[in-house]
């Protein structure tokens, strides 16, 4: 008796056709799955080399590491770090071409890419989008840049990731007139300078905490006594911190009418200019 369940030869040969052609598409897509991890792989190396140059480039070949960059990352998949790299290079290219508004995007589209923990050269995006923004005016964004970092660090950050979150309100406070919160947060970024033992940002810090002694409450001998815990200790800075520090203190001399000491500390300011670090400034 004929099996009525048993397919006839024409459907079994058709099936064989379907499962062969199948099995053919899904080789082609594997390969093609492999393909593009080498290529994406292939990228990232070479992505990455071109963030090392990006690094220390003089600025005649930063534009075209960067269209290289962007290209790659157009062809590939690219992983969201590396992206963020490549977001900040080319913001700082912008930045310095003083196209603030489009720097200050490409920044922040580099912030957003950011998971934490996040690195000490994830930092500087933050920094940067800082400097953007308030060259631009747009102090309010400036807040909501230290509130992002503020979340992606938390309170057990190091020192110095807490002490640029501190930095950031207080500059954007400072520039928006509100001096109370800016003073608050000028003393927690001296505290946190200070666990760090960042010297140059302690310096800068402890000049800011003499601004507000002078301007905001006024008291002349409070100005002078925190510039005292800078000045006449040359041997603890560099030559180019003597010349920050004695040329503010100089300032202030002058707003008092104090003429032979300001020229004094000009004078020790100026000693220092030729031993100066090689800087483009």
């Amino acid at each position: 008796m004929k099996n009525q369940n048993r397919p006839s030869a024409s459907v079994a040969f058709l099936r064989k056709i379907i499962l062969g052609s199948t099995l053919f598409w899904l080789a082609i897509a594997f390969l093609s799955c492999r393909q593009a991890v080498a290529t994406s792989e292939n990228a990232s190396r070479e992505l990455q080399q071109i963030h090392l140059q990006l690094d220390g480039t003089p600025s005649d070949s930063v534009n075209v590491l960067l269209r290289r960059a962007e290209l790659l990352q157009a062809q590939a998949l690219i992983p969201d770090s590396t992206r963020a790299h490549t977001y900040y290079h080319r913001g700082r290219y912008l930045h310095q071409l003083g196209q603030l508004d489009s720097a200050a995007i490409l920044f922040h589209d580099a912030i957003s890419l950011i998971q934490a923990p996040i690195s000490r050269r994830q930092l500087a995006y933050f920094r940067m989008a800082w400097a953007a923004y308030s060259a631009a005016g747009e102090y309010g964004e400036c807040i909501a840049i230290s509130n992002t970092l503020g979340e992606l660090i938390g309170p057990a950050a190091p020192p110095m990731q807490k002490a640029l979150l501190y930095f950031i309100r207080e500059n954007a406070y400072r520039q928006q007139g509100d001096f109370e919160k800016a003073v608050e947060y000028n003393l927690r970024n001296i505290e946190q300078l200070e666990l760090a033992r960042d010297t140059q940002g302690l310096v800068s810090a402890i000049i800011s905490k003499a601004f507000y002694a002078y301007y905001v409450d006024e008291d002349i001998d409070e100005t002078f006594a925190i510039l005292d815990t800078l000045v006449g200790q040359e041997d603890q800075y560099s030559h180019n911190l003597n010349r920050y520090i004695n040329g503010d203190d100089a300032v202030y001399l002058i707003f008092e009418g104090l003429y032979q000491r300001a020229l004094e500390s000009y004078k020790k300011g100026m000693h220092h200019i030729p031993q100066m670090e090689a800087a483009p400034n």
